[in-house]
């Protein structure tokens, strides 16, 4: 993973906001780990941003998502939940859980 993040390129999934990017390479293989914005979903990214600087909350944010018509798919075409804008924090997690 260290080698692919040297290179330029994603070592991980892909984050929403983003797409595969297909690139091909001189010999017509395709390039692995090339990513690109998925401009409709970096309009989303770009309003929460947004709202949150308002001051709004991730679970109000995620509630108005979900309650648009149509509504908004989230990661992986689920439902929005709070912890899909705020992140989760394992390390806040108590060692018996």
């Amino acid at each position: 993973m260290r080698t692919t993040v040297q290179k330029g390129k994603a070592a991980g999934g892909i984050a929403y906001g983003y797409r595969v990017k297909q690139a091909y390479d001189e010999r017509g293989d395709r390039i692995p780990a090339l990513r690109e914005i998925d401009e409709a979903e970096a309009r989303i990214i770009r309003w929460i941003y947004e709202e949150y600087a308002k001051g709004r909350s991730p679970k109000d944010l995620a509630v108005e998502l979900n309650s648009r018509v149509p509504a908004v798919p989230g990661p992986r075409g689920a439902k929005w939940r709070d912890t899909a804008i705020r992140g989760s924090q394992p390390w806040q997690r108590h060692p018996e859980q």
